[in-house]
């Protein structure tokens, strides 16, 4: 097979981890892969250090001007002229303009895969203006008519689409994301130097790692510090992202300064979490979340908002605890129950790990892609 990636962005972050992980299973299996970027950055570079082409598409953009939209299209049609693919497999909303070239290519257009990392404003949870979200709705559900199968990352995120007509039984599957059976988190001690956490060794560490934006909600996160003020315990999020500066003033005017910390990281993340004894996510809206995944393979106990694919990861009471209700009490009280129930908590944490490495690996999500490849192109 030859396989064309399509993503936007190069930074590190989910969707690019799996692309990268996809591009070289199918490079160790002998197929013709390539990735196409937006951007040179973070997943430009792993690509080359394993010995994946990239090409990088200057106006792949994270915007839907007809002004940029129109050039991609034509920078494209040349790289598919001068190498042909059996499989165009898009990662992010913008990559779906290609459609629109895919299908007058005639009987040897490639075969187009959208994966949907997060139904972004699709999602009811999303808030902003109703005549952006119907331009996109009604975009994006042209643009999936067009593929030959769309992926979801959750059966959350599926049925929905389904329910609203986006997508078809027949055209749409559910491939979970995965991890990789071993990860490079730091050791305890590390991660809670990283965190500036020797200094209060005894405490019991709360912390999140998101995106500091809407869709993340962490001033969810610093109210439920707030609720939780008089307890022996320290807050941290590790993260980056536009509203840092505001969140940082919140934090400083409900006088949290000494509990609460913003740890500004974007790469990698994922490794600080050995310094937490309880992992919250506060999320407005999500799909399958990553750090959920990287928590639970932490052995870190889990503390998730009820939101999307979020329980088809956690089973409330069996691998962590799940709120249904949006308010800083709510958490605070889950929260609580993990630090006066150590032992159930550790053992829930084992449950949510194994069943990571069982439901959630990387083995299951490259398995289960490249399955849909060969049913697209049977004599692939």
């Amino acid at each position: 097979m030859n396989i064309l990636y399509l993503i936007t962005r190069a930074e590190q972050g989910g969707a690019q981890t799996k692309v990268l992980a996809l591009a070289k299973h199918g490079l160790a299996q002998g197929h013709r892969v390539r990735i196409g970027i937006g951007e040179s950055g973070w997943l430009s570079d792993q690509a080359i250090a394993a010995g994946v082409p990239t090409v990088v598409f200057r106006h792949l953009k994270r915007t839907w001007s007809p002004f940029s939209i129109r050039p991609f299209l034509q920078e494209l049609r040349a790289e598919l002229e001068r190498q042909p693919a059996d499989i165009l497999h898009m990662h992010s909303s913008n990559t779906l303009f290609a459609t629109r070239l895919r299908n007058c290519m005639g009987n040897d257009r490639p075969k187009a895969i959208a994966t949907v990392c997060g139904l972004s404003l699709m999602h009811p949870g999303w808030t902003g203006s109703r005549i952006k979200k119907f331009v996109f709705n009604a975009i994006t559900k042209r643009m999936w008519a067009r593929c030959d199968h769309v992926i979801f990352v959750c059966e959350w995120d599926r049925q929905f689409a389904l329910s609203k007509k986006y997508a078809t039984e027949e055209n749409s599957s559910v491939v979970y994301n995965g991890l990789p059976a071993e990860m490079p988190y730091l050791a305890q001690r590390d991660a809670k130097e990283k965190l500036n956490l020797l200094s209060a060794d005894s405490d019991f560490v709360v912390g999140t790692v998101a995106r500091l934006d809407y869709q993340k909600d962490i001033d969810l996160f610093i109210d439920m510090a707030d609720t939780l003020r008089a307890e022996r315990m320290r807050f941290r999020v590790v993260g980056a992202g536009p509203d840092h500066e505001r969140l940082t003033k919140k934090i400083r005017q409900l006088g949290l300064s000494d509990r609460v910390e913003i740890i500004d990281r974007a790469r990698d993340a994922f490794r600080l979490m050995t310094g937490f004894d309880v992992f919250v996510l506060t999320s407005r809206y999500e799909g399958f979340p990553w750090t959920l995944l990287e928590a639970a393979q932490a052995r870190v106990p889990i503390v998730s908002m009820a939101v999307a694919g979020c329980p088809e990861i956690i089973t409330d009471g069996e691998t962590g605890r799940l709120v249904h209700d949006r308010a800083p009490q709510s958490l605070a009280k889950a929260v609580r129950a993990v630090r006066d129930n150590p032992e159930q908590s550790a053992a829930a944490a084992e449950r949510a790990r194994a069943a990571v490495r069982q439901k959630f690996s990387q083995t299951v999500l490259l398995n289960g892609t490249y399955s849909i490849y060969k049913q697209l192109l049977p004599d692939g």
